[in-house]
């Protein structure tokens, strides 16, 4: 089918250019027939067989008496000479004397050398006339040489498009007997040449289309046309087998993605979602298929937080159990799972921060006040402690401590019976030479004053677990 698809459209093509030559050819049809004919006659009886065809040494142009006598101008025949130097000679560069049946070479020299001796002579009606006679010469040795090869060039195209190798290279190797450099004929030589590979492939084509294997064509005629890039009628064919192609990947991409929702494969689902929206990004069924995808990995989330839930609350991580709950709402935020273990989370930790900050500095507990703190905090993560075991660990070292360190000790303080002592945050003791005061571990701050000497001051640090401490205050610097 194929094949005959290109067939007719290259017929076509080639009958436009058969049409086009035909109105170029019928103006000098006559005239080149004329010519042709000569030579058919028979010269042998002439005395000189290397003569040339026409005998230019003898022709002489002697303008007609009607004409007048003024002398044709310098500067005419030199125009004249011009337009037949850049105009005609070039063209006769690319001729192949041997096939010419009107004319040789040496014609036109002669001509173009009779002319220009008789332009230096002066005599420029007769040096115009033998250039006319060489123009008119050279143009029709040229139209010879286009219609002859026109005629060959015609028939290697219809040869070659009929794929019909031995015919079409035997009458473009003709044309370019009559025309060797002619572009046209040298590219359809190229493609004669490559036939036998293209009459392959193209039925290597029509094999994949008795199979249906659209790929397989498609690559087969992206092949044909990287060998043949001048077959554009195959271009149509070839973009309409590609959409095709398309919507078939596109639909198989489709119907994949959904399968993998299907068995929770997210991966495989993104890759059939991207392959397809690489094909058709702005179709509705890319559209659904995204939905799904997005819909699976929100699933899949939820199913992997609460999996990770379930064995960070086992293992007492309510860090990790408030900070997974709380991605997972950003997805879910209606999920009452996620939202109690979000809540529970931040419960626990704000308890065990709370109790931690008493524990890493139980010198504070032998304040009143601070003790008090500790106490509520103790108090409030009890309801928690089932849910957390490090909880219950932090409250029972919190009370441990509390009760450490609100054990009071024996502090003797001895002095002179002459300085007033004083205890900074606790009261007065005043003078003694010996007194026994009790106070809980911790740090305090002993004053000694007296008249006419310096105050002193004695820092004392109550360790835990100590039964009893002296400590010595007397003023005996004089001021």
């Amino acid at each position: 089918m194929l094949n005959k698809e290109i067939a007719r459209a290259s017929k076509e093509a080639a009958r436009q250019r058969r049409r086009n030559t035909l109105t170029i050819l019928g103006g000098v049809g006559s005239v080149i027939f004329f010519l042709i004919s000569l030579s058919f006659i028979d010269f042998s009886e002439q005395p000189e067989p290397q003569q040339p065809s026409i005998p230019v040494q003898q022709t002489i142009y002697e303008p007609s008496p009607s004409v007048g006598t003024a002398p044709v101008s310098r500067t005419q025949f030199k125009e004249q000479l011009r337009h037949y130097e850049e105009g005609i000679e070039p063209r006769l560069d690319t001729l192949n004397w041997e096939a010419s049946a009107s004319g040789s070479q040496n014609d036109l020299l002669v001509l173009k050398e009779q002319a220009l001796t008789a332009f230096s002579s002066g005599d420029y009606d007769l040096a115009l006339g033998n250039l006319n006679h060489a123009q008119s010469l050279a143009e029709t040795v040229l139209e010879e040489r286009q219609m002859r090869f026109q005629q060959a060039f015609l028939q290697a195209e219809a040869h070659f498009t009929e794929l019909s190798y031995e015919k079409a290279k035997l009458k473009i190797e003709k044309a370019l007997f009559f025309w060797p450099d002619e572009e046209q004929a040298l590219t359809l030589q190229i493609r004669i040449e490559k036939l036998p590979q293209i009459k392959e492939l193209l039925e290597e084509i029509g094999v994949a289309q008795v199979e249906n294997n659209l790929q397989k064509e498609v690559n087969l005629i992206r092949q044909l046309i990287v060998l043949d890039p001048e077959r554009l009628e195959l271009v149509p064919h070839l973009e309409k087998l590609e959409r095709e192609l398309d919507e078939s990947r596109f639909a198989a991409h489709i119907d994949e993605g959904i399968r993998q929702v299907g068995k929770w494969n997210l991966a495989g689902a993104r890759s059939s979602l991207a392959a397809a929206r690489k094909i058709y990004p702005n179709r509705n069924e890319v559209t659904l298929l995204s939905n799904k995808v997005s819909g699976l990995r929100k699933d899949l989330l939820l199913k992997r937080a609460l999996a990770d839930l379930k064995v960070s609350v086992a293992s007492d991580d309510w860090h990790r159990v408030e900070i997974v709950a709380g991605e997972a709402l950003k997805v879910h935020p209606t999920n009452q799972i996620l939202v109690d273990r979000y809540k529970l989370a931040r419960r626990v930790v704000s308890a065990m921060q709370s109790i931690e900050s008493f524990v890493s500095s139980p010198g504070r507990l032998s304040s009143v006040n601070v003790a008090q703190l500790a106490h509520q905090a103790i108090a409030e993560a009890a309801v928690l402690t089932r849910q957390s075991p490090s909880l219950l660990n932090q409250s029972r070292e919190l009370e441990r401590l509390l009760v450490t360190y609100n054990k009071e000790v024996d502090v003797f303080v001895a002095s002179d019976n002459k300085t007033t002592i004083f205890v900074k945050g606790v009261g007065k003791i005043g003078l003694t030479l010996g007194y026994t005061i009790k106070l809980k571990p911790g740090e305090y701050l002993f004053e000694g004053r007296r008249k006419g000497f310096r105050s002193t001051l004695v820092r004392v640090q109550i360790p835990v677990g100590e039964t009893s401490v002296t400590v010595k205050v007397i003023c005996n610097e004089r001021i």
